[in-house]
């Protein structure tokens, strides 16, 4: 993971957003019928509004719970895995 962050800031790739900008989104993406869905603990909404945001919506993560969330949330069409050799960078 840190290699891949690496890689992504030198290439100038890693775009920054600030807790306020992500606070301010919140309620238009996680609403209430998809709070409700939601499996993962209420510190990975962030990490899902983040990936829903980002142009690729792509995420590696290793938590099972937050996987199942970003696979299921509709309107989105995420990539996500738990392998970085599973996700295609180059798209």
């Amino acid at each position: 993971m840190p290699n891949i962050i690496a890689k992504l800031t030198k290439e100038q790739r890693i775009i920054k957003v600030d807790n306020a900008s992500l606070k301010a989104l919140a309620p238009k993406i996680l609403t209430k019928k998809r709070l409700k869905k939601l499996t993962c603990n209420k510190e990975d909404h962030a990490h899902i509004i983040t990936v829903l945001v980002s142009d690729r919506k792509m995420a590696l993560t290793e938590d099972q719970k937050l996987f199942n969330d970003l696979v299921a949330i509709s309107g989105y069409k995420t990539i996500v895995a738990m392998n970085p050799n599973e996700l295609n960078y180059r798209e």
